[in-house]
């Protein structure tokens, strides 16, 4: 990742940056760093130098009464023992394990992650809900929040993780006992997961509230560093083989056309002088490569050709 970007202002529109950009890149690379991510001041700053945008994530505001209901089997309070960090730990993994690019904290990242959530000494309430069977499959952490007059809102920015479907509909029914003094549920979800099946009502006509979805800032950034060594860790769908031609001014190792053979994973990537069946410029890769795009879609996307092996360009570049 890159944490901040700045010049002083007496040398600014004098190229430093555009400079220092292909050395950060090298030093990556060599340093086995195949991907870089930020969070950018600006995408179109950002893009100059490959970076481009992933998927996002969705706030849902829902108003109580239109939760799930059901009992409080299986929810308990989080009171900060090792035991239950250690379940927290475990619904984050298998939460987010099917997610590229998310977050994976290392032991002081953790104890920072506890440390603000400490029960009845922060403003955070926690939650732990576990199965018939004793396993944690659900975490649950809120702030009270007010809008003006209206009661209080439930919103879930300390933590909404669920590893199972039935750990997902105890979590919203959790939220619905709240129904006799607070408002709605808010909370933070992956754009890719739709719980509007397991919600009572969706529209708000003749003078009912809204369910509000509202789509927040992008994940980051992310762009390839070697496309090489990611046309190897990439999983594919199934069996083929396609020539890929990649442009990239800032790493010139990475401008030069790749025969990708692949089953499930590569069996084989070379550089090759093949004519190519797609070309496209890094960030666009970057981004197809991490699933951000339907193939369906890419025909609307710049710096991107395909001139062929659509069956097989299919099994590449699909949303993850």
């Amino acid at each position: 990742g890159i944490g901040a970007v700045l010049s002083d202002p007496e040398i600014r529109k004098s190229g430093a940056i555009r400079a220092i950009f292909p050395v950060a890149f090298a030093l990556m690379r060599e340093h086995g760093q195949y991907l870089s991510h930020l969070y950018p001041f600006s995408a179109y700053f950002y893009r100059k130098f490959g970076y481009e945008a992933l998927t996002g994530k969705v706030t849902w505001k829902i108003p109580v009464e239109y939760l799930p209901k059901a009992d409080n089997k299986g929810i308990v309070c989080y009171r900060g023992t090792q035991e239950q960090k250690e379940d927290i730990k475990n619904v984050y993994l298998a939460f987010m394990s099917n997610f590229n690019m998310s977050v994976v904290r290392d032991e002081n990242g953790w104890e920072k992650y506890f440390e603000s959530r400490v029960p009845y000494a922060s403003d955070f309430y926690s939650y732990l809900h576990y199965d018939e069977e004793g396993k944690p499959d659900g975490f649950f952490s809120y702030q009270l929040q007010y809008e003006g007059d209206t009661p209080f809102i439930l919103s879930a920015g300390g933590g909404f993780y669920f590893s199972t479907a039935e750990g997902l509909r105890a979590l919203l029914a959790f939220g619905a006992t709240y129904g006799s003094y607070a408002s709605r549920l808010d909370l933070v979800l992956p754009r890719e997961i739709n719980i509007s099946c397991l919600l009572h009502e969706l529209t708000g006509g003749f003078g009912k509230k809204e369910i509000q979805k509202e789509q927040t800032a992008m994940s980051g950034m992310s762009r390839v560093i070697d496309v090489e060594e990611i046309l190897k860790m990439a999983r594919y769908l199934g069996k083929g083989r396609a020539v890929i031609e990649i442009k990239d001014e800032q790493c010139p190792w990475n401008q030069d056309v790749f025969r990708v053979e692949f089953d499930g994973r590569a069996t084989s990537v070379s550089r090759t002088g093949e004519c190519p069946d797609a070309v496209m410029g890094i960030g666009i890769f970057s981004a197809l490569i991490l699933g951000v795009y339907q193939f369906e879609q890419i025909r609307f996307l710049p710096q991107v050709v395909i001139y062929g092996n659509e069956e097989n360009l299919r099994k590449i570049f699909y949303q993850k």
